[in-house]
């Protein structure tokens, strides 16, 4: 038998879909859902948090969205609620690349639905997603899926939404921080922001990103694709996209940076201290010194009182970053497949 088969090989009936716009998400049924899909939302803390509190949070992301303009859509049989999304415009990146884009998150489907019925319901509630996208004029959408939900994937590709990327998230539970292996450099330094790293790290960006995304599918102008981490690195060191930098000097020059984010709102909601090392990169020239290293290094130096757990998360391929990662005490905590979708080409 095929270990990968979780759901019973039966024959299921063919189902008579209708797919709902939701106006409000009822607390009994989403609950529900959350409790039978296989894996949930911010999976890499559920080592940390409490599943009911994630729920709770997730849930109140999702009214939140609905306040602000995102769109949620349901499926249900027999009465039950077995399928979930939202899509909801992506506003910096629309405003940067100068086209509408979107991005569906979350994309939730019963796992208690026979595995043919499932195909079709996954399948109904993305075309009446991709629908409702293209009737506000949106161009590009972002879906992304857990590797375990293989039927998922099959069904987006049937759609023509195509792979980009595996993201892999890891993390670290900062109590078990050796603080050895994350003591300061001798031949370099590793400090916090100051106002005349904006350049000099703009142009660092501007050089370092080729795994993204963006760059990953050519579709996207490779050249506003360059210039995207530039002003994310700006955003950041401008106190508008990050609490803090971490940056790394050599003879008085910026050559490297990361970005911290302290989860707030996701704290405040699951009782647990969340962080993230959001964004990297070091000078090409200098690259192979363990420079990386020791700002993640750093990141953790600064995160410690203020951080429970500490994420970070980059592409698959990736291999060097994420040993120096493992090297630090981070483990291996989700991973995700990041597919694209175009409009004119389903």
């Amino acid at each position: 038998m095929n270990g990968l088969l979780r759901r019973k090989d039966v024959e299921a009936k063919p189902v008579s879909l209708r797919v709902t716009e939701l106006d409000e998400i009822p607390d009994g049924e989403f609950e529900d859902l959350y409790s039978a899909t296989r894996v949930k939302p911010h999976e890499h803390l559920s080592d940390w948090a409490d599943e009911r509190k994630l729920m709770t949070y997730e849930l109140s992301s999702l009214q939140r969205g609905l306040r602000s303009g995102s769109t949620v859509l349901a499926v249900r049989l027999s009465g039950n609620l077995v399928a979930l999304l939202a899509v909801s415009k992506l506003g910096f990146d629309s405003d940067f690349f100068q086209f509408p884009m979107g991005r569906i998150s979350p994309l939730m489907v019963s796992d208690s639905v026979p595995m043919g019925q499932r195909n079709e319901v996954t399948k109904g509630i993305l075309r009446k997603a991709l629908s409702k996208v293209k009737r506000e004029g949106i161009r590009q959408v972002t879906v992304r899926v857990p590797p375990r939900e293989y039927d998922i994937i099959q069904t987006c590709t049937a759609l023509k939404f195509d792979f980009i990327d595996v993201l892999v998230t890891y993390a670290i539970d900062m109590t078990r921080v050796d603080k050895e292996r994350i003591s300061p450099p001798k031949d370099f330094v590793i400090r916090t922001k100051r106002s005349e790293d904006i350049q000099p790290l703009m142009r660092v960006a501007g050089d370092s990103f080729v795994k993204d995304r963006f760059h990953s599918d050519k579709r996207f102008d490779q050249k506003i694709a360059d210039r995207f981490h530039s002003k994310w690195i700006e955003n950041s060191l401008t106190g508008v996209a990050a609490d803090e930098v971490i940056v790394a000097e050599i003879d008085g020059r910026p050559i490297g940076f990361t970005t911290l984010k302290i989860n707030r709102e996701l704290s405040d909601a699951i009782g647990i201290r969340s962080c993230s090392m959001i964004l990297s990169a070091v000078d090409s020239s200098v690259r192979g010194r363990g420079i990386y290293r020791h700002m993640i290094a750093g990141g953790l130096r600064w995160f410690m009182g203020k951080s429970d757990v500490t994420d970070l998360g980059t592409q698959i391929d990736n291999l060097a970053v994420q040993r120096a990662w493992c090297g630090l005490g981070f483990k291996p905590a989700s991973h995700m497949v990041t597919m694209h979708w175009w409009d004119g080409q389903s």
